[in-house]
């Protein structure tokens, strides 16, 4: 036996190397083949599972700046406000109102009170010379004033304005009120509102005219009212015109307010009146400047022939002087003489 592996020795070696060989080999082709295969069925892309660099910021104090604040950013708080819903939304903005309504009223009532403390009554004092607006019409003195009123309560002026601005009457209400009701009051208040140019002249005067030639005795009553309280060469127009037209009756209550232009106040109207171009507005417009100057001339010399102080001052009467120079040179021979007649009277009252 030992003579066996003796003599064999070489080929035991070698085919025990070559066994070990062929197992090696089968070995590593099966890893192969294995690996092969797994990497085969994975398609995930590879890619590192974690990255650390080399430098953080962890355990040092950072410092930051915000360049907005965070309640300057309409997105970033639409974003974090707290939603509220609907039907609560509407309760809170109801509690709201209420509040502020109520505090209104509240400021109201103190505001009513303190006015009512300091306000004054308003007292309309008949007219002595019977020309004021009553049940019995128009009177016929001479001698006319208005209505006189006494101070005005003392009010808000904001409330007053948007009050005033909320009555403001077109002039077709106008119209219809005074038709309806033509009495003293809202005779006043549509004079007022003419004055406050709430109405406008081409209304004021064709609803005076109007209320002047119906039949009603109320309503002629209100129309005389308003134009004795107008001084205008519009009126004066009118009243002359209705003045032919009229009864008896009613035209001597006009010619009643036409003699109100003889006065002081409103003989600046009578001047302009004598280059009217109608001639019956002319004609009488002297025939008043004939008694303004008259009475004057009477007045002047007093009861016992004694000079007494005129009511009107003589320097009232020059600013006639150049519309009666140019009415003495008309063709009119009995204008043309009234005027020159006019014109020597006021010179010798200037020269008294």
């Amino acid at each position: 036996m030992k003579d066996f592996f003796g003599r064999h020795m070489i080929m035991i070696g070698f085919c025990a190397v070559a066994a070990y060989s062929a197992y090696l080999y089968k070995s590593m082709w099966s890893n192969e083949k294995a690996e092969r295969n797994t990497q085969s069925l994975n398609y995930e892309m590879p890619r590192p599972k974690a990255y650390y660099g080399d430098m953080d910021l962890s355990g040092r104090k950072v410092s930051r700046k915000s360049i907005r604040p965070e309640g300057d950013n309409p997105v970033a708080n639409s974003a974090i406000a707290p939603k509220v819903e609907p039907t609560k939304a509407n309760a809170q903005v109801a509690a709201a109102n209420k509040a502020q309504k109520d505090k209104d009223k509240d400021k109201k009532k103190k505001t009513a009170a303190k006015n009512k403390k300091s306000a004054v009554r308003v007292a309309v004092v008949g007219d002595s010379s019977g020309m004021g607006l009553s049940k019995s019409g128009l009177g016929t003195s001479n001698n006319y004033a208005a209505p006189a009123v006494s101070a005005l309560p003392a009010q808000n002026t904001n409330t007053t304005d948007a009050k005033a601005e909320e009555n403001k009457l077109s002039a077709a209400q106008w119209r219809s009120l005074l038709f309806a009701q033509p009495n003293a009051k809202n005779t006043n208040e549509f004079i007022a509102a003419f004055k406050k140019g709430q109405v406008d002249n081409t209304s004021f005067y064709q609803i005076s005219h109007d209320l002047l030639k119906d039949t009603a005795a109320d309503r002629q009553t209100a129309a005389l009212y308003i134009f004795k309280t107008d001084t205008s060469v519009k009126g004066f127009e009118i009243l002359v015109g209705e003045h032919e037209q009229q009864a008896e009756a009613l035209k001597t209550k006009i010619y009643d307010v036409l003699k109100t232009y003889s006065q002081q106040a409103k003989m600046s109207v009578l001047a302009r009146a004598l280059y009217h171009s109608d001639a019956e507005v002319v004609k009488v417009a002297t025939d008043l400047l004939t008694v303004a100057v008259q009475a004057q001339l009477n007045q002047g010399q007093g009861n016992n022939g004694e000079p007494s102080t005129p009511t009107i001052s003589p320097s009232a009467f020059n600013q006639f002087l150049p519309a009666l120079r140019r009415l003495s040179l008309q063709d009119d021979a009995n204008l043309a003489a009234t005027a020159q007649q006019l014109l020597s009277s006021i010179q010798s009252m200037s020269q008294a």
